[in-house]
């Protein structure tokens, strides 16, 4: 099971355990043998029955089980979607026991959930235990991370302490390379959670605050409490991120006009509100990739076209079937012949061979200047071509593309197969 979805399994916070009702483990054995192959994992019917049942088994027979499927040779050292169920099981009764578990089975590579939990449950006895085994350092964060739950502002002065003593901070588990402990805080008190995020501009844990995770967790009118609070912070890197974060976070939401707003905050570097818009760019270029271009080339600096059209290109074509190569192909000849950049053919190219090989050597025809193909334009098509997927159908694909014979055959010796025979395309 993944640390996320267990994390997110053990949820709310400060629940009780209390059993539904008696089961036995032959009712267990009995639902196993429905799915053994566990093809129904994705089913939520199915998997709120294995949550039903396992909450109904007695605390030997849960313990039992989970110890059998952690020596199940079949699972090669991983944990199976109904075992994690099992697993959830015992963290919710009993996160100590369950810790206790895992250290005897060895069987440590998601046990950050479970120190998480038990911050929640009783963060001193976490603490306790990690004091009792020092080689468990390193899930000192996820007991913190849970107990800030319930009383984010202690567990912020013991982490800001914990960062002072460690130099490694950074490679405890994280959100990538975003820190996700204000989020919860941020959902119940936002104007408390960014000022202590603001009192420590100097952490790591601060600089890289996850705030977009934190926008989305929240209510439309605590997004607003969230943004009103961030816009007040002075420092530059803190206010910087932050509200790069909060440009991304609405433009991907489908609210672009909100996002291109943090790109003109006046407390702001110019470099830093350029590497803002490319974000924007970016974000609302999955969403609209023609709008997105056009605001980036009307209100940027000049010299920005080639890099632009790329990212836009690659944003559109995120799912990169014929109607999305359609769409950035119509958007592309919409524009005037002299704002694309020479690059551009190959661009498209690039792009979308790999998916739809015909639509994007179409494309590549289609956006040639009235000037004709150069010999360097199909050189650098045919070298990208020699070692792109699909590169023995080349000939066919060519002619299936509309290429001339003539071109087909130039195309060919350049991806080094001048030997194939080019088929006529007229």
């Amino acid at each position: 099971f993944d640390r996320m979805g267990l994390s997110a399994a053990l949820k709310p916070a400060g629940s009780v355990y209390s059993a539904p009702g008696a089961t036995t483990l032959e009712d267990w054995r009995e639902l196993m043998e429905i799915d053994p192959d566990e093809v129904r994992t994705n089913d939520a019917a199915h998997m709120a029955r294995v949550r039903e049942v396992a909450r109904g088994l007695s605390l030997k027979d849960l313990l039992q089980r989970i110890e059998a499927g952690l020596d199940d040779p079949a699972l090669g050292g991983g944990i199976s979607n109904t075992l994690a169920t099992l697993v959830q099981e015992l963290v919710r009764r009993d996160a100590g026991q369950a810790c206790d578990l895992l250290l005897r089975k060895n069987a440590w590579r998601y046990g950050g959930a479970v120190f998480e939990e038990w911050g929640r449950q009783n963060h001193r006895a976490a603490f306790a235990w990690l004091d009792a085994h020092p080689d468990h350092e390193g899930a000192r964060y996820e007991i913190i991370r849970g107990w800030a739950e319930n009383d984010p502002a202690a567990a912020f002065q013991v982490l800001t302490a914990l960062s002072a003593q460690k130099d490694d901070l950074d490679s405890i588990d994280r959100e990538g390379d975003r820190w996700t402990f204000f989020t919860p805080w941020a959902q119940k008190d936002p104007e408390a959670a960014v000022a202590a995020w603001a009192s420590q501009p100097d952490e790591n844990f601060c600089l890289n605050a996850h705030w977009g995770e934190a926008l989305f967790a929240c209510d439309p009118a605590g997004r607003d409490r969230v943004v009103a609070a961030l816009r007040k912070v002075t420092d530059p890197s803190l206010r910087a991120n932050a509200l790069s974060e909060c440009a991304s976070f609405f433009t991907f939401a489908g609210e672009p006009e909100k996002g291109i707003v943090f790109t003109e905050d006046e407390f702001l570097p110019e470099s830093e509100k350029l590497q803002m818009r490319q974000r924007v760019l970016e974000a609302w270029a999955h969403l609209d990739g023609p709008a997105a271009a056009s605001w980036f080339l009307a209100t940027g600096p000049p010299g920005q076209g080639d890099e632009t059209i790329r990212r836009c290109l690659g944003a559109m074509n995120i799912s990169l079937d014929d109607t999305d190569l359609s769409t950035s192909l119509a958007w592309l000849r919409s524009l005037p012949p002299d704002s694309l950049p020479a690059a551009v053919p190959q661009m498209f190219a690039e792009t979308g061979f790999r998916y739809t090989p015909v639509a994007a050597l179409r494309g590549w025809l289609t956006l040639q200047t009235s000037a004709g193909i150069s010999n360097d334009s199909v050189d650098k098509l045919g070298r990208y071509l020699s070692t792109a997927p699909q590169a023995a159908r080349l000939p066919s694909v060519l002619q299936e593309a509309g290429f001339s014979a003539e071109l087909s055959a130039q195309i060919l010796t350049a991806a080094g197969q001048g030997g194939e025979r080019a088929v006529s395309g007229d």
